[in-house]
């Protein structure tokens, strides 16, 4: 199941093996891991470096260490936060297939309610930005890849002029674990036309203030790409 490191930043190499073997199930809840000291003998790494491994995963949710229990695996559907994502990722083709869809599913829900918020509440300045933002990718052909990061880099901007700063930092997630995964999610795109039509109207809605025309806009465009990913 573990296999030796010699390279740096061994730590996180560590915590990389064990926490793939979680998510695959290959460890599961309420399974003890090997002891401290069988198991940086197995990984031939020092104590320390097996520590700090074991503490960042802690801190995803996905290890709990006790005192005369020794170090076991959580549920980390009941424990772990939106911040897994970016790992749970790369599962997604192969092995839970499901999760882009669930992924897709969430981005309507809060793309919605983000909208309807930042119609309430964005000041001059977020629009401004908002405008920047697509002007300037608007002036050249973009591929599905760039498509993507520009609708991302929109959405972001939507969090901002919502001024709540949990959605934003939900948002950020989001869009962190996209970006590490683009070609999962390029291909989702629709044309280039309609992407930019999509966003000019939407800060048309931003600027009238139309918090529900701005919801069941981008509802409607978020649903649309749901559509593509046939779950």
């Amino acid at each position: 199941m573990f296999g030796r490191f010699e390279q740096p930043r061994v730590a996180e190499k560590i915590a990389r093996q064990i926490l793939r073997s979680i998510l695959d199930r290959t460890l599961r809840p309420g399974d003890r891991l090997p002891s401290e000291r069988s198991l940086s003998s197995r990984l031939g790494v020092n104590r320390a470096s097996l520590r700090e491994a074991i503490k960042s995963l802690e801190q995803l949710g996905l290890v709990h260490t006790r005192q005369g229990d020794g170090t076991r695996v959580m549920d980390f559907m009941s424990h772990a936060g939106v911040e897994l994502l970016q790992h749970l990722l790369p599962l997604a083709v192969a092995e839970s297939p499901e999760l882009l869809g669930d992924l897709q599913e969430v981005r309507v829900v809060l793309g919605r309610e983000v909208a309807r918020l930042a119609a309430r509440r964005a000041e001059p300045e977020d629009l401004v930005e908002l405008r920047r933002t697509c002007k300037e990718r608007g002036e050249r052909q973009l591929s599905p890849r760039e498509l993507l990061k520009l609708d991302m880099e929109v959405f972001a901007g939507l969090a901002r002029a919502s001024h709540n700063r949990v959605v934003q930092l939900l948002v950020n997630s989001i869009r962190s674990a996209v970006a590490l995964q683009p070609d999962l999610f390029a291909p989702l795109m629709p044309s280039p036309e309609l992407v930019f039509a999509h966003h000019q109207a939407l800060i048309e809605r931003l600027a009238a203030q139309d918090a529900e025309g701005a919801a069941a806009l981008t509802e409607s465009f978020l649903s649309e790409m749901e559509t593509r990913v046939g779950r």
